[in-house]
């Protein structure tokens, strides 16, 4: 083996042990003191919190739909006949529309009641697969066409947000201790 092999061989070992050793023996600093056990934040807390901000993980119903949205009424009339005349709804989307969110998936987007009005109000109204004609928005004139079944309102289950509420509550106690970040 040639020097200059030996000397990387060597020092991927010594890399490897440095490794180890700070696995098998944490220290915080150079003076040798142990780290102190990361602080944790039981399951009875998070739940806890989960339920007393159960508003904040409720979700209301919404529905997937797709969307042209163009500046002028001729636009969207011209599309709409279009659209009537057989023409795929997302080509048409995907060329013309101008809502950035949804363009480039061919118009694709998820609605709820609230969303910019009358917008929300007629996606949930429309039946699956009708397209709306054109209507006038705050950002132009759209045309819809719901393309699923409306998903009725939800709480978000304390699976899938447990540990976002952790690294919260850590955070708080932290900021409480005046650790800050």
């Amino acid at each position: 083996m040639d020097r200059a092999r030996w000397i990387a061989v060597i020092t991927a070992l010594l890399a490897v042990t440095v490794a180890l050793s700070a696995l098998l023996h944490p220290f915080d600093d150079s003076r040798g003191k142990r780290a102190a056990a990361a602080p944790t934040v039981s399951p009875a807390n998070v739940r806890r919190y989960y339920l007393d901000h159960l508003d904040q993980y409720r979700l209301p119903a919404s529905r997937t739909i797709r969307r042209i949205l163009v500046p002028q009424r001729a636009t969207a009339a011209r599309l709409y006949s279009s659209i009537r005349r057989g023409s795929s709804f997302a080509a048409l989307a995907r060329r013309f529309s101008r809502d950035p969110a949804s363009r480039a998936l061919g118009g694709r987007l998820v609605v709820t009641r609230s969303t910019e009005p009358p917008l929300g109000l007629l996606a949930l109204s429309l039946s699956r697969g009708a397209t709306s004609h054109p209507f006038r928005t705050m950002y132009g004139y759209s045309i819809i066409r719901p393309t699923s079944p409306i998903r009725p309102p939800r709480v978000v289950p304390l699976a899938h947000v447990r540990s976002m509420i952790q690294h919260l509550l850590l955070r708080q106690d932290r900021e409480k201790r005046g650790g800050g970040r």
